[in-house]
């Protein structure tokens, strides 16, 4: 990595050098990248910090339970989780609080969508809950404990006691529960129906400020997600076995497709916030291999690449270097103004580095993308299935995804909900059949199979389309999307995500 940074740009006058890794510099990157996550972590706290509030219910008389141990509170229809705060030596505490969400217990109390949806008012709602059922009753609440002794986990905590008043904490709570935010590894807990916006906001932040070496200095992003009773423990576990993914693609080459020197798109205006070195910007498009003829493109990768300094003004002439394969022939980076002789990562063999932007269309260059990653918990075992293979794959071939591809999911999932959810299940269940039937887990072979990617098409085409979305009024790139993710398998993967964990409809 170091050593793929210039210290006198080509063409200065004192020739092109590159930096040595002294303990000074690798110090500088472990800070800088420990600074990342540490920004994260803090915008995570402060973007997930709402009017939530919890409950406070006491109890007369004064019960004899473990401090600060959780128990559950029987609540009619569901189970409200509360933890025993103790009788402080200032006269504090001596009640129970609540540590769910409250919003959940108010969904299960069949409490309206305006109100559950709501931190505030599905507190409220819960608290006046409590308040017919106990206070205003007299009736002994009760209380168990699930770590307690098979025996006794029905044993109610709270025989002949009763609460005799609730109240709440007016404190702002985050939602976010950070783990760990080291320059190497960052795993923190969030609600799941606000995972995907955090993986953005990683996203944004890693390309506004690592955009100039994301060739060489990859992310990869992993989600788990889990019921609310997983064992905490099993869902870190996953964590784990995600963090473990080593990328292979060092030694991949890619080809840039096109490169365009121009101002940033509206999707990615949000690069440009607080910074102006996105003021002057080269937009390579890259793409993997020869496609033989028969089979789906191959997918491509859009990197925004900024090409000034801080202030807006400066040329940058020691960041943004790409590793060029000439194949040993020297002449191919003959009149490239920016170009110096380096060694890739782990390589002996001399490799040129040259700036982005000299690059040419056809050019092949080293580039590590970045990855993402989900799985769902559905039980504990399932945490064993995340394993990934020598070429960084799972059994599951089309996981992990490259980072880019959050933004063209979004947009296939924007076009597939238009369908009712009924139809969504029918058209994946039927491609994935025919995918097993006749193609098994074999992936070149469907891949390359011209009949199963018509069957794909035809298949999309004849669902029932709303009357004012049909098929045909989609634009040809958008129905194409459509139909290499159905081939790819990535329509099951979208489906998995948006309606069985996220249950949006």
């Amino acid at each position: 990595m170091v050593q793929s940074l210039v210290l006198n740009s080509p063409g200065s006058g004192s020739g092109g050098v590159v930096k040595n890794p002294s303990f000074s510099r690798i110090r500088r990157i472990w800070e800088t990248t420990r600074q990342f996550w540490q920004a994260v972590k803090a915008d995570f706290k402060h973007s997930l910090t709402d009017s939530r509030q919890r409950l406070l219910l006491y109890l007369d008389p004064v019960p004899n339970l473990a401090p600060f141990h959780v128990y559950e509170l029987e609540l009619g229809a569901t189970i409200l989780s509360v933890a025993w705060y103790p009788i402080q030596d200032d006269g504090s505490g001596g009640y129970l609080i609540s540590t769910d969400n409250l919003g959940y217990v108010a969904r299960q109390l069949k409490a309206e969508k305006e109100i559950f949806t709501n931190p505030a008012t599905a507190a409220i709602f819960v608290e006046d809950y409590v308040q017919a059922e106990f206070v205003k009753t007299s009736k002994s609440p009760r209380l168990s404990s699930s770590d307690a002794l098979v025996g006794e986990r029905n044993k109610n905590l709270l025989k002949d006691r009763r609460i005799v008043k609730t109240d709440h904490q007016d404190v702002a709570y985050s939602t976010a529960i950070p783990i760990l935010a080291e320059p190497r590894t960052f795993m923190v807990l969030v609600p799941a129906d606000k995972s995907l916006e955090g993986v953005k906001a990683i996203q944004t932040k890693y390309e506004q400020e690592m955009g100039k070496v994301r060739n060489r200095l990859p992310l990869h992003l992993g989600v788990v997600y889990f019921q609310r009773r997983t064992p905490l423990r099993s869902a870190l576990d996953a964590g784990r076995q995600m963090l473990s993914y080593k990328s292979p693609d060092n030694q991949q080459l890619w080809q840039v497709q096109s490169k365009t020197q121009e101002q940033l798109s509206d999707e990615k205006k949000e690069l440009a916030k607080g910074t102006k070195q996105f003021d002057e910007t080269i937009t390579l498009t890259l793409t993997q291999g020869d496609t033989p003829k028969e089979s789906l493109p191959d997918r491509t990768i859009t990197w925004h690449v900024p090409t000034k300094m801080g202030d807006g003004n400066t040329p940058d002439n020691w960041y943004p270097y790409v590793f060029l394969e000439t194949n040993g022939d020297d002449n191919q980076v003959n009149g490239r103004q920016r170009a110096i002789k380096s060694q890739r990562p782990g390589e002996t063999i001399p490799c040129w580095l040259v700036h982005a932007a000299d690059l040419k269309e056809g050019d092949q260059i080293y580039f590590t993308p970045s990855t993402f990653d989900f799985e769902f918990l559905d039980s504990t075992a399932r945490r064993f299935e995340i394993y990934y293979d020598e070429n960084g794959r799972r059994s599951r071939h089309t996981r992990p995804f490259y980072l880019e591809d959050l933004d063209r999911f979004e947009k296939l999932w924007g076009i597939l909900k238009t369908l009712e959810t009924s139809q969504r299940h029918q058209v994946i269940h039927t491609i994935e059949a025919i995918r097993e039937t006749w193609h098994g887990q074999n992936e070149q072979e469907f891949l390359m199979d011209p009949v199963f990617q018509q069957f794909v098409a035809d298949t999309l085409a004849n669902a029932a389309w709303p009357k004012n979305k049909k098929w045909r009024d989609f634009s040809e790139g958008e129905r194409q999307q459509l139909i290499q993710a159905g081939v790819r398998g990535e329509l099951a993967d979208l489906a998995d995500l948006y309606m069985e964990i996220l249950k949006e409809r």
